[in-house]
């Protein structure tokens, strides 16, 4: 497995290397003109996106803002950005902020094209549709698929089974095997049901649980107020390598926040990566204007939010990042066993949720290539035993396997939106 985990370390290093993290950046910059900036503009942003879905989109739309967070917002925003702390240092938070902050824009481009795409294909959704329109459109988009359908199985199924498995173990006292068998039988009901019991389980998960995690997020940092300004400091410092040497040292330390931030951004948002299409383009939704202001707050509660105040939480609480319990450890040292039984069920909401997300988007990209219920069932039925593997597995190989999965997505589904994405000729749309 040591040898596997470093084969596949290696190609993600290359893969992820300065020349990508730069081409990423040009094209968000670009797509954030395209847009007309629509990043920012939150507040007209979120006032416009959500008064419209009450004034008429209603329910579909609401469904597939909660799916797609529900994929978005998994073990990315706990134990992820700890993860991100531990790997790049307190400077790979500002990376990811500003990640995320440019990801709305492709977020919004894709989106897009998403709803402009809808229903040219019968057999092929977006952002397999779209991307059947570049140069080598169909080859391309069968690879898409192909990487959605393992992002499902390893980041989308066996990461946030690892994450449940291991936190209620943890919390319960409870034989891991034991935990990974309780969550396979539970998780199989729902994703046998498929995409429309999904939704209607993101549905009532999503909304109660963010809120939940945000509103402990806040007390726990307010706790801990006097730390505050500290911890944005060293933010800010490690972003940029101002307190490393000077030299090799201020290089290595910028590059790597830059590298990790940037990696477990893309992982918690996905802007860039076409998964929030999928659902998006499934809901209805005419105006691609009004499909891309929806994806572009999905990025903003994700992660400027939700990852930033994780963040600040370990930051301010003072614990060791590297531990696999900083994140418990932080929240119990506010609010003693309270705080870690609070984590422990972010967590498992958390990823119950990003695992029945993903297995949409997968079944979504399987359906690209066959429509018959064998295949289908047999999807979902890998699904349920992948949930008891990566439940007992080992975290560092998941993690690599997702890195690899993201780059193949987000390569492919940002050259498509890079060469069909026209704009929206109201600046966004927002005045």
């Amino acid at each position: 497995m040591e040898k596997i985990h470093g084969f596949i370390s290696n190609i993600n290093d290359v893969l992820w290397g300065d020349f990508f993290i730069a081409a990423i950046f040009a094209a968000c910059i670009y797509l954030s003109v395209k847009s007309g900036f629509v990043q920012l503009k939150i507040s007209a942003l979120f006032k416009e996106t959500f008064g419209a879905g009450k004034r008429g989109e209603g329910r579909a739309r609401f469904r597939a803002i909660s799916t797609a967070l529900a994929a978005s917002m998994g073990t990315g925003n706990i134990i992820g950005t700890a993860a991100a702390l531990a790997v790049g240092g307190e400077g790979a938070v500002l990376w990811m902020i500003i990640t995320a902050l440019f990801g709305m824009a492709a977020a919004y481009g894709e989106n897009h094209l998403g709803a402009e795409y809808r229903g040219r294909d019968k057999r092929c959704v977006p952002p397999m549709a779209y991307i059947k329109d570049i140069p080598f459109g169909r080859a391309a988009s069968a690879v898409y698929a192909a990487a959605c359908i393992a992002a499902a199985y390893f980041m989308g199924n066996m990461i946030q089974g690892n994450a449940v498995c291991k936190a209620a173990s943890s919390a319960f006292s409870i034989d891991i095997h034991i935990v990974a068998v309780v969550f396979a039988v539970i998780g199989g009901g729902v994703l046998l049901g498929g995409t429309e019991r999904i939704s209607s389980a993101a549905e009532k998960l999503i909304p109660f649980a963010s809120i939940a995690y945000i509103l402990f997020s806040l007390a726990a940092i307010a706790v801990n107020a006097d730390k505050l300004g500290e911890a944005v400091q060293s933010i800010v410092r490690g972003a940029f390598g101002i307190r490393a040497a000077a030299g090799g040292a201020a290089g290595y330390a910028v590059r790597n926040a830059v590298s990790t931030g940037l990696r477990r951004g893309i992982f918690s948002n996905e802007a860039g990566m076409g998964s929030s299409v999928l659902v998006h383009a499934q809901c209805g939704c005419k105006d691609p204007d009004s499909a891309g202001k929806w994806a572009a707050c999905e990025v903003f509660i994700d992660t400027v939010i939700c990852c930033t105040l994780t963040a600040l939480v370990l930051i301010t609480s003072g614990v060791d990042n590297s531990s696999e319990t900083a994140v418990s450890e932080a929240f119990s040292s506010v609010f003693g066993a309270v705080g870690g039984l609070f984590v422990t069920l972010s967590v498992i909401i958390f990823a119950a949720a990003s695992m029945l997300g993903w297995c949409c988007y997968g079944e979504l990209a399987l359906r690209s290539f066959t429509e018959k219920k064998g295949w289908i069932h047999a999807y979902r039925l890998l699904h349920i035993v992948l949930l008891y593997i990566g439940g007992i597995s080992q975290m560092k190989l998941l993690w690599q396997t997702a890195d690899l999965c993201d780059w193949i997505m987000i390569t492919i589904n940002m050259t498509a939106v890079l060469i069909l994405f026209k704009g929206n000729d109201h600046g966004g749309g927002i005045s």
